[in-house]
């Protein structure tokens, strides 16, 4: 596709704090065509560092109503392949489109999107970090980060590695450091129960296939819509395109390019989140867009598009609520 190339720097210092500069590749769509912009930007940004270290009452127990699902249905979407899918608009906490949505099936690495939740809840962004050994991950077949052990990153840093390039060893370094393994795994499950997952169980903290590891489009499109309405600006880390992590005294450079193609085409309005895919769960997404206000979360589990799967569940979400 021809696209326009405007390019334009950005240098965000601070003097009080010495933290990693991380250069990124923004795009954004313009009448169809893209428009780069690159940027030098700090790597903190303090309205972007939510609790932690606090002790966090539990969550409530939170539902999407199906009332507008119901009275409308939820007609074919031409071309969608996904074996089970859910469409909310968040800001109403109304089901707009559902397919199989309460299906039991392998969540991929949907199931970092608890990690990640779990991790805020005991570390701040800016927390420093160990790489352990039993989190570096060598695994062709592997989505990682490329982190090495004893490496020292931030919280902040891992998120980028999880949200962009769904590092499996992004994830275990928070679930091995924050607490021992299986203690972070047990308060992944609590969490999930506390926030109404009913479908849900986790048995590890990457989304890996494993006996008993389980989900469904309607707990994952809960945890999304948790994670965007309790740190909304963490969708800022999962909306780049790209993120260059520079060297440090404690890692070596990491070049992270977004595996979320509704942000690398870009999908207008796309804000993020999470991919996944694994043999057992095939392709997944959960997705979030805002346009005009407007705040939708897409989830497509078992699909060999799911990128456009997601484009045709935003489309449909954008035109019909308020009919």
């Amino acid at each position: 596709m021809a696209s326009k190339t405007s390019p334009s720097s950005v240098l965000a210092t601070a003097a009080s704090v010495l933290l990693a500069v991380v250069a990124v590749s923004l795009t954004a769509g313009v009448t169809g065509k893209g428009t780069s912009v690159h940027a030098a930007v700090e790597a903190t940004t303090p309205h972007a560092r939510p609790d932690a270290k606090v002790a966090n009452p539990p969550p409530p127990a939170i539902a999407y109503s199906e009332s507008w699902a119901g009275q409308h249905g939820s007609p074919p979407l031409d071309g969608l392949q996904a074996q089970a899918a859910v469409l909310v608009d968040l800001d109403h906490h109304q089901v707009l489109w559902a397919q199989g949505a309460h299906d039991v099936r392998a969540p991929a690495s949907l199931a970092k999107i608890m990690t990640v939740l779990v991790a805020l809840d005991k570390e701040p962004l800016d927390q420093n970090l160990t790489v352990p050994d039993g989190a570096v991950d060598n695994d062709p077949t592997h989505t990682t980060m490329g982190l090495g052990a004893g490496q020292q990153v931030t919280v902040r840093e891992l998120l980028y590695g999880i949200f962009l390039v769904s590092g499996n060893d992004a994830a275990e370094t928070l679930a091995q450091t924050a607490e021992p393994r299986d203690a972070f795994i047990a308060d992944m499950n609590a969490k999930a129960s506390a926030l109404g997952m009913k479908d849900t169980h986790f048995r590890n903290p990457t989304g890996l296939d494993q006996a008993g590891e389980r989900s469904s489009a309607y707990d994952l499109a809960l945890a999304t819509g948790y994670l965007e309405e309790r740190y909304p600006d963490l969708l800022a880390i999962a909306q780049q395109p790209e993120v260059w992590l520079y060297a440090t005294a404690g890692h070596p450079e990491f070049n992270l390019v977004n595996l979320n193609k509704l942000i690398l085409w870009p999908y207008p309005g796309a804000t993020g989140l999470k991919t996944g895919y694994t043999y057992a769960a095939g392709g997944c997404v959960a997705a979030t867009a805002e346009r005009d206000g407007r705040h939708l979360v897409a989830v497509v589990l078992g699909s060999d598009v799911m990128f456009s799967d997601g484009q045709r569940l935003f489309d449909y979400g954008f035109s019909v609520w308020g009919q």
